[in-house]
């Protein structure tokens, strides 16, 4: 994996600073948007970072009872969101009906639901146009994650438990995923 490829996998939020960007620790290259981490043998163009959480000793001990390869999963075939139609994103916000604000007496206020955007991503689907969840052995996982797994090539998940983190293994790192409750 290179570092192009592992940065797909960094938090786009900026006020998540500690993960905003792949970082380095000791054997390896790391890179996570809060619900995937991606762990790679160490690639010398990224720099050891304090800040870069410290994540080693979340990886299970033992391997799960069955691996699952991604590519095999049919993740496609999930059915439309019926409450977005599979539109997913930029819907009217329902609760200040896409206009952004609330005015009361004489103060205007940005919604809160949408933080005065006007637009929210569908609540059901979240965001995703497909409905959830995608189940995998014992867990279910969010389908927008899996589509972002699938850039991996031999990529497989190996289910822990219904709330614990599904561990990735791929040729060339592994990683980790979380569930979604149902």
């Amino acid at each position: 994996m290179t570092k192009d490829e592992l940065s797909k996998f960094v938090c786009a939020d900026p006020t998540r600073n500690a993960i905003c960007e792949a970082w380095s620790r000791g054997k390896f290259s790391y890179a996570t948007d809060g619900y995937i981490l991606v762990r790679i043998p160490r690639l010398s163009e990224i720099p050891d970072k304090e800040t870069g959480p410290d994540v080693d000793n979340i990886f299970p001990k033992d391997d799960p009872w069955e691996w699952f390869i991604l590519s095999e999963i049919p993740i496609e075939d999930q059915p439309i969101c019926s409450s977005c139609d599979g539109v997913a994103v930029d819907l009217k916000c329902p609760n200040c009906n896409g206009r952004g604000k609330y005015k009361s007496e004489k103060k205007e206020y940005d919604c809160e639901e949408c933080d005065g955007k006007g637009k929210i991503d569908c609540s059901k689907c979240l965001g995703t146009g497909k409905l959830l969840p995608v189940g995998i052995g014992n867990s279910h996982f969010n389908y927008a994650l899996l589509k972002k797994l699938q850039i991996i090539s031999s990529c497989k998940i190996g289910p822990m438990g219904a709330s614990d983190p599904a561990w990735l293994k791929f040729d060339d790192g592994d990683g980790l995923l979380m569930p979604i409750r149902v």
